[in-house]
């Protein structure tokens, strides 16, 4: 049945195995992507591999558009059957607690509190947001990314990390002056959050202002009203570094200079006042 439509009873498989698989990242458990994958051909109508892998895709994309973090190894695809989308909620409803699971992946760092190197990459080519009526309608919260912008763990680590990349950096182009004065700001009095205070190797200021996740580089994340006009008054001397993967692959990309021209960014709150 190869390139026909999936039909419920194997959406409802293929979600079963992709949540089976993603409780145990969050929870730190071993798994193993092909043995999963062979259990779950018998439950299909002759789907190929890459059948399969896309559809783990598609699963990424939906728990993205919906804010919740991923399998980390299985990059987003928004070429969606609805009927997968439903699958997914129900799924996702079956599971006790499920919130509670996904803000814990998302406001820990695991066993292991060593501080990580980090492996500079290219801004991700982000696509427009999957949409669909039924998530239109539905109020999306923002618990979650506010719970991981304002996890003190998560967030250390990644000022850290920040930090030493910045101080290795320096000290490999021979400017060891420049790298002793890498300083780590907890709480800003512009922004309220932490920043890293570093140099160009020909001296010039650094403004970091750094967002960690545990997910994945296209995971989106919160900047306040503070933090943009940071990025407009430091101008060329501001930097964000998005950290992520911190409890799998560790790297980060940066933006530079203004948020507003180098970032989608999107309203998702107001203050409100009565009108006179």
């Amino acid at each position: 049945m190869q390139g026909s439509a999936w039909s419920s009873p194997e959406n409802t498989a293929v979600v079963n195995s992709y949540l089976r698989m993603l409780l145990c990242e969050w929870n730190g458990i071993p798994y193993n992507k092909s043995s999963e994958r062979r259990a779950l051909s018998p439950m299909l109508s002759k789907r190929t591999d890459s059948s399969i892998e896309m559809k783990h895709r598609n699963i990424s994309a939906i728990l993205l558009a919906y804010g919740i973090p991923p399998i980390y190894g299985y990059k987003p695809l928004p070429n969606i059957q609805i009927s997968l989308e439903a699958a997914v909620l129900e799924g996702i409803g079956g599971i006790e607690n499920f919130g509670d699971l996904a803000m814990q992946s998302m406001t820990s760092i695991g066993m292991n509190s060593d501080v990580p190197a980090l492996e500079p990459a290219e801004i991700p080519s982000v696509t427009a947001p999957w949409k669909s009526a039924r998530l239109r309608r539905q109020v999306i919260s923002n618990d979650l990314l506010a719970a991981e912008a304002q996890s003190g763990a998560v967030h250390l680590m990644a000022l850290k990390a920040v930090a030493l990349h910045e101080k290795r950096t320096l000290a490999a182009s021979e400017r060891s002056d420049l790298a002793a004065a890498v300083e780590i700001r907890k709480n800003d009095y512009r922004t309220g959050t932490g920043l890293v205070i570093s140099r160009s190797i020909s001296g010039s200021l650094r403004t970091i202002l750094v967002k960690a996740t545990n997910s994945l580089a296209e995971f989106p994340f919160m900047v306040s009203s503070d933090e943009v006009d940071l990025s407009l008054d430091a101008s060329s001397g501001f930097r964000l570094y998005r950290v992520y993967g911190l409890r799998h692959r560790p790297g980060f990309y940066k933006l530079r200079g203004s948020l507003r021209a180098a970032a989608q960014l999107t309203a998702s709150e107001y203050t409100v006042l009565p009108r006179s």
